[in-house]
């Protein structure tokens, strides 16, 4: 039995928990409708990190890499909308 694709399954899935860490954050900012303890330059870089790491999923090409990326990028775009709407 061939291992890679049911890492690649697991590192999908691990991807997808890992890069929606960001989710919990800006529901609490659309919730509390307070962003005043959150660190822009930090969700900044997240951001232009992912978009990297998601640009970088389409030129190998890895579903897990494209996968976990998504979400994160949308994560990222959700906390910083949340951060300028709410300052």
């Amino acid at each position: 039995m061939e291992l890679l694709p049911l890492f690649e399954i697991l590192a999908s899935i691990s991807g997808v928990m890992m890069a929606s860490a960001g989710f919990p954050q800006a529901f609490k900012i659309f919730k509390t409708k307070r962003a005043k303890d959150v660190s822009l330059s930090s969700r900044l870089m997240l951001l232009i990190g992912g978009l990297i790491w998601l640009i970088y999923g389409f030129l190998l090409p890895s579903f897990a890499i494209i996968i976990s990326n998504i979400f994160g990028t949308v994560a990222e775009i959700a906390v910083i909308a949340g951060y300028i709407k709410y300052k």
